[in-house]
């Protein structure tokens, strides 16, 4: 778990902007791994209200009678940028929050596509 946390820290002093970050687990939207810069920020809360959402979403696409599945949501509000992914192959998801003066949705797509075969490598791990 320490190399998903540290990550997740690589991560943060990345991205521009960034506040805070969790590694979420999808059954129960429990947060494993959580690293912020804003310490007022519940994380945990968010990213379990993300997950849901993204399970929604998976829904409305299987509706759809597709096989895809979302690549992210993203919540936009006059203060942040959120996105909520899933990791591929585990039953896990990526949770990030920034501050939307700081940081372009172009940079943090490219960063996450970058550090998601990080993720799935390190989670993998992890869970074995």
């Amino acid at each position: 778990m320490e190399k998903i946390q540290q990550i997740l820290k690589n991560l943060s002093h990345e991205l521009p902007g960034y506040v805070a970050g969790a590694i979420v687990e999808g059954e129960e939207g429990l947060t494993v791994v959580e690293e912020r810069k804003v310490p007022d920020i519940d994380v945990q809360i968010s990213a379990a209200y993300s997950v849901e959402s993204l399970k929604f979403q998976e829904r409305i696409v299987s509706s759809l009678n597709s096989s895809d599945k979302p690549k992210f949501i993203l919540s936009i509000s006059n203060n942040y940028l959120i996105i909520t992914q899933p990791i591929n192959n585990s039953n896990f998801y990526l949770h990030i929050i920034t501050n939307r003066e700081k940081s372009s949705l172009g940079i943090i797509i490219a960063l996450l596509s970058r550090y998601e075969q990080i993720l799935n490598k390190a989670i993998s791990d992890w869970v074995l």
